[in-house]
């Protein structure tokens, strides 16, 4: 069986972090790329392969690509997805999936009047520790889920970013670039909460709102479940830490460590689990989405998952400016 032919478009760091899937996916394969900056997309050809378009609808009316990866920064998701639904291109497009529900919207109902697929790309699930949790939790390991607390602090510096990923009116702030991955976690381990609390807070000078100091969040789920989430930046950060409370113990790691730690209800000394997968990152999302285009399972992230959790960081974002 050949491979599916995807066409990646922009050609920044996540395009590699993509690029560098497709070597382990044989069901995958890099047909090319297209970024507005020609000697950018030329780099990314010359590591890893495939071709440069010189224009997004070239590489989109090209017949050969069955599919394509959106990479760009994030105010482009919706149009390119769109406008690759249209040109009959099955779309994975990075988080966050939107920066507002009615381009989700626009998103979803383009690929399904197209009669293509859309996934999204909360890669969170398929990092090593945070993906062997969720198996634990759907095999029942930690019995009924009580809640959940992530904690992920940067480093405070005082000196807003230069690219594009520290402007707000391009990202809509770090809780849509960066901590999406953290509520879309949310979702799957605890249901999609049913309301929030949230207050966000600066301390340091100059005031830095596109990364803000503090922003603690409460999440009330279904079935009494609570998620706590509390990221910023600090003076000295590197301070991740994930916590899943259930009847039968409590689930530890830190950051990217791909390990688990859990501490059976009553006990005080944790057991050290291995949980290594076969694949893992956007290897992974691309077995699933191949999988998916050839009829042998479902999306792995659908758009609709994409969207809730744009939702809730809409929740997320009308508490802390009524608090």
């Amino acid at each position: 069986m050949s491979a599916i032919n995807f066409g990646i478009i922009a050609s920044g760091g996540m395009a590699r972090s993509w690029a560098r899937g497709f070597e382990k996916v044989p069901d995958a394969a890099l047909a090319g790329t297209w970024d507005p900056d020609p000697a950018q997309a030329q780099g990314l050809v010359e590591e890893f392969g495939g071709q440069v378009y010189p224009s997004l609808e070239g590489l989109l009316e090209d017949p050969a690509i069955e599919a394509v990866v959106v990479v760009s920064p994030n105010p482009f998701h919706a149009e390119q997805t769109i406008a690759a639904a249209h040109a009959g291109k099955h779309v994975i497009t990075e988080k966050p999936m939107a920066l507002t529900l009615e381009d989700c919207d626009a998103m979803i109902a383009t690929c399904q009047e197209a009669g293509v697929l859309l996934m999204v790309g909360q890669v969170l699930r398929y990092i090593t520790p945070f993906g062997g949790c969720l198996e634990m939790v759907r095999r029942g390991d930690l019995g009924k889920l009580w809640g959940a607390n992530v904690t992920r602090l940067g480093t405070w510096t005082g000196v807003r970013r230069t690219t594009w990923r520290g402007n707000e009116s391009w990202t809509k702030g770090m809780l849509w670039e960066i901590y999406v991955h953290e509520v879309d976690f949310f979702h799957c381990l605890l249901g999609r909460p049913e309301n929030v609390c949230a207050r966000r807070n600066f301390q340091g000078s100059p005031v830095t709102p596109e990364g803000f100091d503090l922003l603690h969040v409460l999440l009330s789920c279904p079935e009494g479940r609570l998620g706590h989430l509390l990221v910023g930046q600090v003076p000295a950060g590197g301070g991740n830490a994930y916590e899943v409370f259930g009847e039968k113990g409590t689930l530890r790691w830190q950051a990217w460590e791909p390990k688990l730690y859990f501490t059976p209800a009553g006990e005080t000394e944790a057991q050290e689990l291995e949980v290594l997968q076969p694949l893992e990152g956007t290897a992974a999302e691309l077995e699933g989405f191949c999988q998916a285009i050839r009829g042998e399972g479902p999306v792995p992230v659908p758009g609709e998952e994409g969207r809730a959790v744009i939702a809730t960081a809409e929740m997320i974002r009308a508490a802390w400016e009524t608090a």
